[in-house]
């Protein structure tokens, strides 16, 4: 009889075991998917801001080329690229336009740069920001290792660009104190076209690690990453 009994606890405790087990096992397999779910949404929310980004700073740096008169193909061919691939509905006369002076003879595409230049060495550039992505930056952790490197270098990166356009608004606005241009025009104009320069450089730097970064975490395969 006692071995009766003793069979029947076992196979109780064994039953309220698995049942546990398998509870246990539901709620990680729950709390898991709900994560990842998490994750994904973060992530491809940050691609989209990221890719908006990589948009204003490849056209930023069109700007300046034309703005100085210093456009060149490789620089075109590269923001059609990623006009192609990252704006939607892009307009087809625009990528026409592109084209057509990228198929002009070097001499005759010099030239048409050189009457963009602006008579006025100063430029209005606006600072960028990453809203979505500043807000949340402490969510960030529950994604790639890889991934959240890659956007907390691109927003330290940004930090750093604002700071160079601040920079170069300031002397931009010096150009409107006649007392400044009538002492110090020629430093006034070298230092803006410098800080141009720099801001430029630094636009495609982190275009490119923008682009990497959606090359490999983002649906849509890319090559909008910096010429060589």
């Amino acid at each position: 009889m006692w071995e009766g009994v003793l069979a029947g606890c076992a196979v109780g405790f064994t039953t309220a075991l698995v049942v546990h087990f398998l509870t246990i096992s539901r709620e990680e397999r729950k709390e898991k998917r709900e994560l990842t779910e998490k994750k994904n949404k973060i992530k491809q929310s940050v691609l989209l801001e990221l890719k908006n980004l990589l948009v204003r700073l490849a056209m930023t740096c069109h700007t300046i080329q034309n703005h100085l008169g210093l456009g060149n193909k490789s620089t075109l061919r590269w923001v059609k690229t990623i006009c192609e691939k990252y704006i939607e509905g892009c307009s087809k006369d625009l990528l026409t336009t592109m084209e057509k002076l990228l198929q002009l003879p070097d001499n005759q595409f010099n030239a048409e740069m050189k009457l963009k230049e602006s008579k006025n060495t100063g430029l209005a550039l606006k600072t960028h920001a990453l809203p979505f992505t500043e807000s949340i930056l402490e969510h960030l952790l529950i994604c790639d290792l890889k991934f959240q490197m890659g956007v907390f270098e691109v927003w330290a990166q940004i930090n750093i660009l604002n700071e160079e356009i601040r920079d170069a608004d300031y002397f931009h606005r010096l150009t409107f104190d006649s007392s400044s241009m009538k002492t110090n025009e020629a430093a006034i104009k070298s230092n803006i076209i410098s800080r141009y320069n720099h801001i430029q450089k630094r636009n495609e730097i982190i275009a490119g690690k923008i682009d990497k970064i959606i090359t490999e975490f983002g649906e849509q395969p890319a090559t909008a990453g910096r010429r060589d």
